[in-house]
């Protein structure tokens, strides 16, 4: 797992904590979703996000043009999580990942990271 640096509207950069992300997250999930799940499993659901973000963003070599943040099917997104959490032996409903993802937004819009919509700015 390695922290990032992404980008805000303010100054330009912030500093992307996972261990922070999750903490935001707790703060903002539903009470049952909060008490189903571990502070190791919704970081286990950040790190695959953030694996298949750059398995993602591989394909792209330096003389590639394209416009950025990287358009992510979120769809794909969710369906790659549920199935390396099946195969780290965690069971998440999909619902409750979408939760999950949602709560994080939070941790971006704190750090001016989000754009109207809710992109990230990276």
């Amino acid at each position: 797992m390695h922290d990032h640096t992404l980008f805000n509207e303010n100054n330009g950069t912030f500093y992307y904590c996972f261990d922070d992300a999750v903490e935001v997250i707790f703060k903002n999930l539903p009470n049952p979703i909060r008490f189903k799940y571990t502070w190791e499993d919704v970081m286990l659901i950040l790190e695959i996000k953030d694996e298949y973000y750059d398995i993602c963003s591989q394909h792209l070599s330096d003389d590639t043009i394209c416009e950025f943040p990287i358009e992510i099917d979120e769809q794909k997104l969710r369906d790659y999580i549920l199935l390396q959490t099946g195969h780290n032996d965690l069971e998440v409903d999909e619902a409750d990942l979408i939760e999950i993802l949602d709560a994080e937004l939070a941790y971006f819009e704190q750090h001016g990271a989000l754009r109207d919509a809710g992109e990230y700015l990276n």
